[in-house]
């Protein structure tokens, strides 16, 4: 695969010596257009406040909301709930259709206010069959009652497809299709 363009947060390593393209850092509020109607905003981690607000390398992760259109989806990397509070006390708009669960489902991350600001329709958890952590952990789970859970360990790869009014989602295993 061709890589055009490597993006990280500021102060995150750069990948090594093989990787083409450009390279550059993101920071809190920088918008990458990625096509006439698909882009991607950071939403953490806020460089200046970094060291205070992030005390853990996981709250270092990039938060990015994706919007396809009027569809929004809420990709949280590893964050925990220091993070997590931070973004809920921002004041940003963190409404999303779609929410790729915090940290894999950890008990250290979906905080309750992190789930309520949230809302989403649709909660993809990314975690590895019989991982040695026990990621997702029931109690995470329940906060998401609400949302169509899809989880790669059970129905392996999940994909998200929108024409900017509607969202799909697909699991490769089980056949599952649904438009939450």
């Amino acid at each position: 695969m061709r890589v055009g363009a490597v993006l990280v947060a500021r102060g995150a390593a750069l990948p090594g010596a093989g990787v083409g393209g450009d390279r550059g850092t993101l920071d809190i509020g920088d918008r990458v257009r990625l096509t006439g109607r698909v882009t991607l905003e950071v939403l953490s981690p806020p460089v200046l406040t970094a060291g205070r607000a992030h005390a853990y390398d996981n709250d270092g992760s990039l938060v990015l909301l994706l919007r396809i259109g009027k569809r929004r989806v809420l990709l949280p990397a590893d964050i925990e709930a220091p993070a997590e509070r931070w973004l809920v006390a921002s004041g940003m708009a963190l409404h999303a259709d779609a929410l790729v669960l915090p940290h894999h489902g950890s008990r250290s991350s979906s905080t309750p206010e992190l789930v309520a600001a949230v809302r989403p329709a649709l909660a993809v958890v990314s975690a590895g069959a019989g991982n040695r952590h026990g990621h997702p952990h029931a109690e995470v789970l329940a906060r998401y009652a609400g949302a169509l859970l899809l989880r790669t360990d059970e129905h392996g790869d999940v994909t998200l497809t929108s024409d900017g009014e509607r969202l799909w989602a697909r699991a490769a295993r089980g056949g599952l299709e649904a438009a939450p």
